[in-house]
């Protein structure tokens, strides 16, 4: 599991609109994001190299908690579960996101997803 925490000098909503709008999300991945902000919404990003990541939003609660399990990649990355949570704090916007490997069940979901 990763935890990162950063406090951002701007709004929950201004940093919801950064999670949740493809063209801003591409500029912070440096990559070509596509994202559908909804629980069971798609999100897909590609490299400058050609790889493609895919991914479903699982929660989405505007503008507080933005949930994201990432598909595993046959031959290369693990799939991952991905919550990003915004709190109010002094200067700003704690920004906390957490990454942690699917389990089993979860990972074995996408694969009979994708095999259909």
């Amino acid at each position: 599991m990763v935890r990162r925490e950063v406090v951002l000098a701007a709004t929950r909503e201004e940093v919801w609109a950064a999670l949740t709008r493809s063209e801003e999300l591409s500029a912070w991945f440096g990559a070509d994001v596509e994202i559908d902000p909804r629980p069971r919404g798609a999100v897909t990003a590609r490299e400058a190299d050609g790889s493609v990541r895919r991914g479903t939003v699982v929660a989405a609660n505007a503008p507080w908690r933005l949930v994201v399990a990432w598909e595993p990649e046959p031959g290369g990355a693990e799939g991952s579960h991905v919550e990003f949570t915004l709190d109010d704090v002094v200067g700003g916007v704690r920004l906390t996101v957490i990454e942690r490997p699917l389990t089993p069940g979860e990972s074995g979901r996408f694969l009979q997803a994708a095999v259909r």
